[in-house]
């Protein structure tokens, strides 16, 4: 199995919700990287079936055309099938067919994700726009009680500062 290794497109998936122009800017080019990486894995993909697909001819076409030497005395469909199945070269390719199916649906995964993170990136920009992020904010009511209590509190420290001042004098 090809060791393929996620982190980096986890880092991809990462979203700073901070910097949501800068975000929105950079997804198409995030997707268009992953999609070229899944759009390679096809294509590998495709070339293990191939050099498979031909790995089993060479051995099937050297079972009939040898079969003594393959210890078949009749050769049968079946008995043919089995050699060549058990083949450790067709083994190998199989193998390679497998990894390269494996990074395919890693990349396919990957693509899938960068979607949902564009989806993420609409709904995150739609909280901005609502005011989501942004501070609470009082209404004049609350303002004016906090601003007479802020003097109040401002006058008493006053108060006793000047009260100690006459003390000390």
């Amino acid at each position: 199995m090809p060791n393929i290794d996620v982190t980096e497109i986890e880092q991809d998936l990462a979203i700073d919700k901070d910097n949501l122009d800068i975000e929105c800017v950079d997804q198409a080019r995030r997707f268009l990287r992953w999609s070229v990486t899944y759009a390679e894995a096809l294509r590998a993909r495709d070339e293990a079936k191939r050099q498979a697909s031909v790995v089993k001819s060479n051995i099937n076409l050297d079972v009939r055309s040898r079969p003594e030497e393959y210890g078949l005395t009749k050769p049968t469909e079946g008995s043919i099938t089995a050699i060549v199945d058990s083949s450790e070269e067709v083994n190998k390719a199989d193998t390679l067919v497998s990894d390269a199916q494996y990074a395919v649906n890693i990349f396919s995964a990957a693509k899938e994700a960068l979607d949902q993170r564009r989806a993420m990136l609409e709904r995150l920009v739609s909280l901005y726009i609502s005011g989501y992020y942004s501070q609470p904010r009082l209404g004049t009511e609350e303002v004016g009680k906090m601003a007479d209590a802020a003097t109040e509190e401002h006058k008493a420290h006053l108060s006793k500062a000047m009260l100690a001042r006459r003390k000390k004098e």
